[in-house]
């Protein structure tokens, strides 16, 4: 679908939110400043990269965020959310409507940014897909009516990992047929090879897999019965320096010929995939 055109952020659930940008610190990225979301009972630490990036998120307030989401983030939920990026929300909400889909009201949401003394505030226009054919993974699309604040220093996309870019989103799924109609519905056109579902959105990949070959790829069990963000793939320069770098933080991972995968366990529920290249 037109209106959707590119991947914005991956969503990863904690139930910690301070041991979690520490988690993914020993992976070598960098984090940006906490921010609060204001009236909703969480905050978040991001992982930028130019193309894309990664939002860790915690509930602060329990009674804000409501038993629904706390109960969702109960545990160790990993993957929660898929973002897309949106130009104008007006109209991708009503391509999403003409398109048969149950979108929701425009979300004006906003969260405060200290920088140099001076509080900023970064201000988002969300649309929710509601669908339960990618349960339990929420959908939206993001609009960011402030983009210069959403990465306001150019430092905070250059990790010690050598991350440059993301590259594709592997989602593990029961069953490809209500996926298949699903995004077809969303984006129009989706293309099947290889035993997976794919769809480009402007340069990160978004791939639907079943749970076997999901394991098989990334080296870990995923459920069987719904939809799970089986791992998140970076491109990086130099996938050796990156395993130095994984050795001292004391990462489990596996090392294939230009290739490093992350376990769940030492990235926050969600498999993280290196692969060489810009």
């Amino acid at each position: 679908m037109a209106a959707i055109t590119r991947f914005d952020h991956a969503v990863v659930g904690v139930t910690d939110l301070e041991a979690a940008a520490k988690t993914w610190s020993r992976l070598g990225f960098r984090i940006t400043p906490k921010g609060e979301h204001e009236g909703k009972g969480t905050a978040n630490y991001c992982v930028m990269l130019p193309n894309a990036y990664v939002e860790l998120i915690g509930i602060t307030d329990p009674a804000l965020a409501g038993e629904k989401l706390v109960t969702r983030f109960s545990g160790n939920p990993g993957g929660v959310g898929l973002a897309y990026g949106s130009d104008v929300p007006d109209a991708t909400h009503a391509a999403l409507r003409a398109a048969g889909l149950e979108a929701g009201d425009i979300q004006r949401l906003q969260r405060p940014l200290d920088l140099d003394g001076k509080r900023e505030m970064v201000r988002f226009a969300n649309v929710r897909i509601n669908d339960e054919r990618l349960a339990p993974l929420t959908q939206f699309t993001c609009h960011h009516i402030t983009p210069e604040l959403t990465r306001a220093r150019h430092e905070w996309m250059l990790h010690a990992n050598g991350a440059t870019a993301m590259r594709e989103i592997t989602v593990s799924v029961p069953d490809f047929a209500p996926v298949r109609a699903l995004w077809t519905a969303m984006f129009g056109k989706v293309d099947e090879a290889d035993g997976s579902l794919r769809v480009r959105l402007g340069d990160v990949l978004l791939r639907a897999v079943s749970p076997a070959t999901a394991k098989a790829r990334f080296g870990h069990d995923v459920p069987q019965n719904t939809a799970h963000v089986a791992a998140l793939t970076f491109a990086t320069n130099e996938c050796d320096a990156a395993a130095a770098m994984w050795d001292m933080g004391g990462v489990t991972y596996r090392e294939e010929k230009h290739r490093l995968i992350a376990a769940p366990k030492s990235a926050c529920g969600v498999a993280v995939e290196f692969v060489d290249g810009h």
